[in-house]
């Protein structure tokens, strides 16, 4: 059994293979709804992979002539130089778009990224579907570390395991280490997701499956042209409609992968059939597959600076705006970096300095806290932090628990705990600040969120600002009657005066389910962003002073009345204003100064609410505060 294709012929159609990888991740990158499966592109990729680098160190030991460091030089010329000129751009814009803190996460994955490890960098922080990842510029060099631990492993099994004579024991290992990856893959998804996503034990399969058609025997004599035409024909049809119908929501990886993965061995396997090079194999699908690494490396981090700068939402003309520019920046990178250093260059030592010294630079940066352009001006720094990046540090705890996105509460988050006292928040987009308070107030209980923009979940609730609310109260009432040992319900809701009343019923509603209600005050509330209004703040006490003109004036008024009128209903009120406020003033700025209470007008940022905890242990112990009357 000897390895197909003996002669090293261009192949056009991979190429081609390439083109749609890349055109799928751009799509879904780009937020195209239409293709929410096009991270499928990314496994493609690996598939195609797979086939090129067993065929390559198959030939070569084949004829005697294959050496592991001439392997690795070539792995390098081809991938890294630019991967470092990515690298170093990003980084460059990180420093003159991002606040001190995400330069410095920027960096340090960077620093992932130069020694191949990206995978594991990522893993060790929320997932790949997660708000958070609008805010990292290289989250996509995850991809690279996998393919590149592979380069190191596989071509040493090969080595191990080849003997020319007798093909049939590598053969035989190399099937059983897809099942055994796929398997893994599938059992490991169900446990932790995110292990399965981004390490390579769950995900050499994909490569497999690739490296496995080396050893099938020539398609031409098995299969007729007219069949080996439908088969392509089917096979990319199939690879597209995956791009389509998978969403993040599917359980990734698991077996899904190997739809799109076989489709793409199909077409690899079927040499040199007309409609492949019609329709994969033409100048313009071949010239999108060579530059297809180059646009991989440019889109994302052009994507992550625009969206970060732009405060709206992408429009159809963002999404083209930037595939146009991704492309232009992706023929630059490639015809000045890419092809120049593929097959050496004379200038390349001096290159490879310079990225040590820039491996350096941020190797510093992350040490100093990504703090070089720092304003002198200490309520400059603290103002300029982006409400994105506020809001997205306000949901570091939960998306840790719960391992979600923003705003989203799947029922696997919903289990109450075996060991813990029960307690569920539920809310609108406040709801993560009642979650925040009681997490680092009482860490013994174990909280649940229940929390929605716009839906703040009472009985006969005000008109929806969301009308597409996933939740009632009815539901939480379901929920509750179904789940007995949740014996206590914190509301932690944008608290106006159309929504008082509303609760008061609901509040009757549990308490008559013998539940312990708790409701989190009126909190502090602008007419004005909070930002805005310190703009031009010299010091923390301007600031406070500017901040304070745009208070809401029946803040205080409104505050008394809640607290009394739910207080009688026989809930719990945490008056948040006996905290942060002493009338007609309200803290606007943390205890330790390094965040403002709030970054928008009403939402609390996770510092502020770090304080409120603290305030809540030193007035109750965890007892007294659920049993507070």
């Amino acid at each position: 059994m000897l390895p197909v294709n003996r002669h090293n012929q261009f192949r056009g159609e991979i190429q081609g293979l390439r083109a749609v990888a890349i055109l799928g991740v751009l799509a879904y990158h780009c937020g195209f709804a239409m293709f929410s499966g096009g991270f499928l592109g990314v496994d493609v990729f690996f598939t195609i992979s797979g086939y090129l680098i067993s065929q390559l160190i198959l030939r070569q030991l084949q004829d005697n002539s294959f050496s592991l460091k001439t392997f690795y030089i070539r792995r390098i010329r081809r991938l890294f130089p630019a991967l470092f000129v990515t690298v170093l751009f990003t980084g460059i814009m990180a420093l003159l778009v991002f606040p001190a803190e995400l330069v410095q996460k920027t960096f340090q994955s960077a620093i992932a990224a130069f020694f191949s490890v990206s995978n594991f960098y990522f893993l060790s922080e929320a997932g790949y579907w997660d708000f958070s990842a609008k805010f990292k510029p290289l989250l996509h060099t995850w991809s690279l570390g996998i393919e590149e631990q592979f380069y190191l492993v596989f071509p040493l099994l090969l080595m191990f395991l080849y003997r020319k004579q007798n093909l049939s024991m590598l053969v035989k290992v190399l099937l059983m280490l897809l099942f055994l990856s796929l398997l893994l893959s599938v059992i490991i998804t169900k446990i932790n997701p995110h292990y399965a996503f981004y390490l390579i034990p769950f995900r050499m399969f994909e490569f497999l499956v690739g490296a496995v058609v080396c050893f099938m025997p020539d398609s031409k004599k098995l299969i007729n042209s007219k069949v080996a035409e439908w088969l392509v024909v089917s096979s990319l049809t199939t690879i597209i409609l995956c791009f389509v119908y998978f969403d993040q929501t599917s359980s990734f990886p698991g077996y899904l992968p190997l739809l799109p993965c076989l489709s793409c061995v199909i077409i690899i396997y079927l040499k040199n059939v007309k409609i492949s090079q019609w329709l994969l194999g033409n100048k313009v699908m071949l010239y999108i597959g060579n530059i297809s690494y180059s646009w991989y490396l440019v889109h994302w981090p052009l994507i992550v600076f625009y969206t970060f700068i732009s405060p709206n939402k992408l429009t159809a003309i963002d999404k083209i705006i930037l595939i146009l520019a991704s492309l232009v920046l992706s023929v630059v990178l490639y015809k000045t970096t890419e092809s120049t250093f593929r097959y050496g260059h004379e200038k390349e030592k001096y290159f490879a300095g310079f990225a040590w010294v820039t491996l350096a630079f941020f190797c510093v940066a992350v040490i100093n806290e990504g703090r070089f352009f720092q304003a002198k001006n200490p309520v400059q720094n603290v103002i300029s932090l982006p409400a994105k990046v506020a809001n997205l540090k306000r949901h570091e705890q939960w998306s840790k628990q719960c391992e979600t996105q923003i705003f989203i509460t799947p029922d696997r988050c919903l289990k109450p705990s075996m060991t813990k006292e029960n307690v569920l928040v539920v809310g609108d987009s406040h709801g993560i600040d009642g979650f925040n308070i009681m997490n680092n107030a009482f860490p013994q209980y174990h909280y649940m969120l229940i929390s929605e923009r716009g839906c703040p979940h009472l009985f006969e609730a005000v008109k929806r600002e969301n009308d597409s609310c996933d939740r009632s109260f009815d539901d939480i009432v379901a929920y509750l009657e179904k789940n007995s040992e949740v014996k206590h319900v914190i509301y932690s809701i944008k608290m106006d005066q159309s929504r008082l009343n509303p609760l008061l019923v609901s509040i009757e509603r549990l308490k008559g389910m013998t539940v312990n209600v708790i409701v989190m005050g009126v909190g502090p509330w602008y007419s004005k962003q909070t930002r805005i209004a310190a703009h031009n703040s010299d010091d923390f006490l301007v600031a406070q002073s500017n901040i304070d003109q745009f208070l809401i004036k029946d803040l205080f008024k409104q505050n008394d009345q809640a607290r009394t009128k739910i207080s009688e209903a026989g809930a719990v009120y945490v008056d948040k204003l006996a905290y942060f406020c002493k009338q007609p003033s309200c803290m606007a700025f943390t205890l330790d100064q390094q965040e403002m209470v709030t970054y928008d007008r009403t939402h609390l940022s996770i510092g502020a609410s770090k304080d409120f905890a603290s305030y809540l242990v030193n007035k109750y112990d965890s007892r007294n505060f659920f049993n507070d009357k």
